[in-house]
């Protein structure tokens, strides 16, 4: 590590080995020194390094520098492209094993000797990436992200991989090394969650309407293929737009960071959404009136001829009540004799 003033300050630049040896099982040390054209005393082999600017004084800063933590995304684009986050500057040592579609990836996770040791069976294939450093700025300084391709990744005689097993040890320019981090990462071919909300009463033509809907964060949604919709952080978006008084489909497409796509046909009505009464409800009353209703009419229905009466009508006129009269004697009827012979 060579220091130098730069603007003022005191900044070390440091040569940070991108070179491993898995069978061997560390990352080998770079020797910038021997740069030096063939002849010269300080000429001779090194391994791969990339030079970077980190501040001189974090050296009586920092009591313990801040130890460097790897993160395996559990899924990676249709490319097999994924993405590894952390500082500037920071290296990632990865073993990548690809594995078939009912293989269970690493869970336990081993000691950092053993990280840097590769399995020379099973397809194991290593890889180094680094988290790149904008151009005039420091390592170490701010948070980014690196990619690492598992797409030519694949087991013996396969067309293709959907899963691999992972192991990261990531270190830093200061030389501070991470605890090892195991994963698995999938292919995700699986299209986002579309959804519309779809109003029972809506403005109809010439108003503006807005439809709320939500779909997976990160997610382009466009409609009928070309209108563009804007879409929030949590995945909620708004489609404007003017409806007729009749049935008519929104067509929306949402497509995640993987490039994966769904396609969903919704149904809306301007101004009362009719379709969403109950129906087969409405019919089974409807029907019911209809039967009472005949019913109550045939009852008041009366046979030809009839004349009502006191008697049938209930009532009973004062004068119309039955009495009881008295005959004299003798003016009774006339029993019947039995002859006596």
């Amino acid at each position: 590590m060579t220091v130098l003033p730069v603007d003022g300050r005191r900044t070390a630049l440091v040569a940070a080995g991108i070179g491993w040896d898995p069978v061997v099982g560390i990352p080998t040390s770079p020797t910038p020194w021997a740069a030096a054209p063939a002849g010269w005393w300080r000429h001779g082999p090194s391994s791969p390094f990339v030079v970077s600017e980190t501040r001189a004084t974090d050296v009586v800063y920092y009591r313990d520098f801040p130890v460097p933590k790897a993160t395996i995304e559990p899924t990676t684009g249709q490319d097999g492209m994924t993405t590894m986050p952390g500082f500037t500057g920071t290296r990632m040592f990865v073993t990548v094993q690809p594995l078939a579609d009912d293989e269970d990836g690493p869970t336990t996770v081993p000691g950092i000797r053993d990280a840097f040791v590769a399995s020379t069976s099973n397809e194991a294939v290593t890889r180094i990436v680094r988290v790149p450093v904008p151009p005039g700025n420091e390592s170490g300084r701010d948070g980014a992200y690196t990619t690492l391709s598992l797409g030519d990744i694949k087991e013996a005689g396969a067309a293709s991989t959907s899963h691999w097993g992972l192991q990261v040890v990531a270190i830093n320019d200061w030389g501070e090394v991470g605890d090892p981090v195991v994963g698995t990462v999938t292919r995700d071919v699986k299209g986002p969650t579309l959804n519309l909300a779809t109003p029972f009463t809506n403005p109809v033509w010439p108003f503006l309407t807005h439809l709320s809907g939500r779909t997976e964060p990160g997610s382009k949604v466009t409609m009928d293929g070309s209108t563009q919709i804007d879409v929030d952080q949590r995945g909620r978006f708004t489609v404007e737009t003017r409806l007729a008084p009749w049935p008519q489909d929104i067509r929306l497409t949402a497509t995640d960071a993987s490039g994966n796509a769904t396609d969903s046909d919704f149904s809306v009505v301007g101004g009362v959404d009719y379709r969403q009464f109950p129906w087969a409800l409405i019919v089974a009353l409807t029907l019911l009136g209809i039967v009472a209703a005949r019913g109550l009419r045939a009852a008041g229905r009366r046979p030809g001829g009839f004349e009502p009466t006191p008697w049938s009508l209930g009532t009973l006129d004062q004068d119309a009540m039955p009495e009881i009269e008295e005959l004299p004697a003798g003016s009774g009827l006339a029993r019947k004799r039995t002859p006596v012979d």
